[in-house]
């Protein structure tokens, strides 16, 4: 009985596993997007701090880098640019 438990459970968890990969692999893309960019703007902002041109770190540019990527990056820059 408790062999046949123990399959069960063994069972489960790999069905569970299987049917929640892929969206524990993209919401850990995003969080490692997220960080990875919030680092890049802050490398930005230290070069061009001299000039007057800096992006805040926060959750909004986080999730806008961590959610488009690349574009998003560029977007708040363009925003900074448009508005400034």
């Amino acid at each position: 009985m408790e062999t046949l438990k123990f399959a069960f459970i063994i069972i489960l968890t790999l069905f569970l596993l299987v049917l929640f990969s892929k969206p524990i692999i993209n919401i850990s893309k995003f969080l490692l997007r997220s960080i990875l960019y919030s680092l890049l703007i802050f490398i930005i902002n230290f070069v061009t701090g001299s000039f007057g041109v800096t992006i805040g770190i926060n959750l909004v540019t986080s999730f806008l880098c961590g959610f488009l990527g690349i574009y998003g990056f560029l977007f708040t820059y363009f925003l900074r640019f448009l508005y400034s």
